[in-house]
């Protein structure tokens, strides 16, 4: 059966030579597959390697590129501080990634069965708000986020400077 798979012909075309096609679509959309999900036994691990977490978060965001900016801006791209504890503001209730006011969105959160000190909690609640407030709660951090973001595309501020300086 996989033979037939990978020496098939579109279209009914018959032809003695196989073809590479088939193949190299399933090795394209190896490459392209969505991130693993994020379990409460990976959560902690994950957010130690700060650029697999940012290829996720920024993957999970594909849709809406502004919250991975804002991620990028609010958190430096973390959940966990160094000591494993959910990332604090101490100037504010913000925890987390996406740096939610956890004394205005905890109630909210729980309601909707999202626990926000998680990293997938953080981020699908951050998805939330953004549907129902646009980028709004996060206005304060605008000048770092905005600069980067387009309708369709984000650039991390990071690379803005690299573009600056050259």
């Amino acid at each position: 059966m996989w033979a037939a798979f990978l020496f098939a012909r579109p279209f009914g075309q018959v032809d003695s030579k196989p073809t590479m096609l088939p193949i190299l679509l399933l090795l394209a959309g190896a490459a392209f597959t969505a991130p693993v999900a994020i379990t409460a036994a990976n959560d902690y691990q994950l957010s130690q390697n700060p650029e697999t977490l940012a290829a996720y978060v920024r993957e999970y965001y594909k849709d809406t590129p502004v919250l991975a900016a804002i991620a990028e801006c609010e958190s430096q791209m973390r959940q966990f501080d160094k000591d494993g504890a959910v990332l604090k503001n101490p100037k504010s209730t913000a925890i987390g990634l996406m740096q939610i006011m956890a004394s205005l969105h905890d109630e909210a959160a729980d309601e909707l069965g999202i626990d926000i000190n998680t990293t997938k909690g953080n981020l699908d609640y951050a998805k939330y708000l953004y549907e129902k407030q646009g980028t709004k709660p996060w206005n304060s951090s605008k000048a770092c986020w905005g600069k980067g973001v387009s309708a369709n595309t984000y650039v991390s501020p990071g690379e803005t400077k690299l573009a600056i300086a050259k």
